[in-house]
């Protein structure tokens, strides 16, 4: 007898210690109109809950192409920054499209880029900040463009937020040490580290690795491309909540045996973050997509044929998923809209920025 209840005693404390590690959400924001939480818990289609407001056409002097676009942050004047194959740096237009300047130029020196990898402004120091992910850099501009100063990081930096208080987080999903964000001073100075991955983080194959962090200025929520949950940090970089992100269509993330059987032969199809967005009333929009990757000995394929939506709450409470999109999404504005892309199909056109809205809010 008292052997089994020493053993309850034992379960029960491990139990306590486990939730104690994962701490559980509190705060959700404002409450959402009801009935725009009955059209979210209903919609399968993008069509149902956002809508197109504008289209912007990127007007750009004949030496410039944009296409294949993979960064984007816009500020609150409007001002579109964008990160393409066809630019080694960041390319700034305004609210209308007009081309403004680069950040940068290609090279090795101070104020030089040679393989941008992520964007961000500072509202408060009015100051953009750039990502090298090639020389391991970053690099901060004036609203003009004009360089200012930078350092260097440990790793490749995919996306970078900056707060009111001027520190920067900088989101390193390739890192193997001990972290995935890095919080920084504009000096360099490292502040904090968090939210290290586990071993199978760490294993995975290069194109695996990514995820997306966002902020509505009290805390900063990350996830891993094929984490099962979110975390959210406060501006120390401590640990505030977590909720798993239960319930999303198919969410099936790769088992470790199989992605890791040597030799590589396999066929995987799952799904997981591209992104997260802050929406109206400190909602989380979370992006997600099927992806398919095969892998037999030198040959690989990778492709994302499926796109689907998810609303949270910041407690963890699903509000809608499912969400089919035709397209994808790389930025969400001080307005809570969404930004996505229609890219030339010849030299001869423009790329075309659209901006979608919720219904609800305009």
């Amino acid at each position: 007898m008292m052997r089994q209840l020493l053993l309850t005693l034992l379960i029960f404390t491990v139990f306590l210690v486990g939730c104690s590690k994962r701490p559980q959400p509190t705060y959700k924001g404002p409450e959402p109109p009801f009935e725009f939480v009955k059209t979210l818990s209903n919609a399968r289609t993008i069509a149902e809950v956002y809508h197109q407001i504008k289209v912007i056409n990127l007007r750009t002097p004949d030496t410039i192409f944009i296409g294949d676009i993979r960064n984007i942050h816009v500020n609150k004047l409007g001002q579109i920054a964008i990160i393409d194959r066809a630019n080694r740096t960041p390319v700034v237009f305004d609210s209308s499209g007009n081309f403004l300047f680069f950040l940068g130029k290609y090279g090795a020196g101070p104020g030089e880029c040679r393989g941008a990898s992520a964007v961000s402004y500072n509202e408060g120091r009015k100051q953009w900040i750039v990502a090298d992910g090639v020389s391991l850099g970053v690099l901060l501009f004036d609203d003009s463009g004009k360089f200012l100063s930078s350092f260097r990081v440990p790793s490749f930096v995919s996306k970078i937020y900056s707060d009111e208080s001027g520190h920067l987080y900088l989101f390193m999903p390739t890192r193997r040490m001990d972290c995935l964000v890095e919080a920084r001073d504009y000096t360099g100075r490292l502040i904090k580290c968090f939210s290290p991955p586990n071993t199978l983080l760490k294993r995975l194959p290069f194109e695996l690795k990514g995820g997306s962090i966002c902020s509505d200025n009290r805390r900063v929520f990350v996830t891993h491309y094929i984490g099962s949950s979110i975390e959210a940090f406060d501006n120390t970089g401590q640990l505030d909540s977590e909720f798993p992100l239960k319930g999303l269509a198919d969410y099936l993330p790769p088992d470790e045996s199989r992605i890791f059987e040597s030799p590589r032969k396999f066929i995987s199809s799952f799904t997981g973050v591209t992104g997260l967005f802050i929406a109206p009333y400190d909602m989380l929009v979370v992006q997600y997509s099927q992806m398919q990757f095969s892998n037999e000995g030198a040959r690989s394929t990778y492709k994302v044929p499926l796109t689907w939506l998810a609303f949270f709450r910041q407690d963890g409470t699903l509000l809608g998923q499912g969400i089919r999109s035709p397209v994808g999404f790389y930025v969400s504005d001080s307005h809570g809209r969404l930004y996505s892309m229609l890219e030339p199909s010849s030299v001869n056109e423009n790329t075309r920025i659209v901006i979608w809205a919720l219904k609800h809010f305009q």
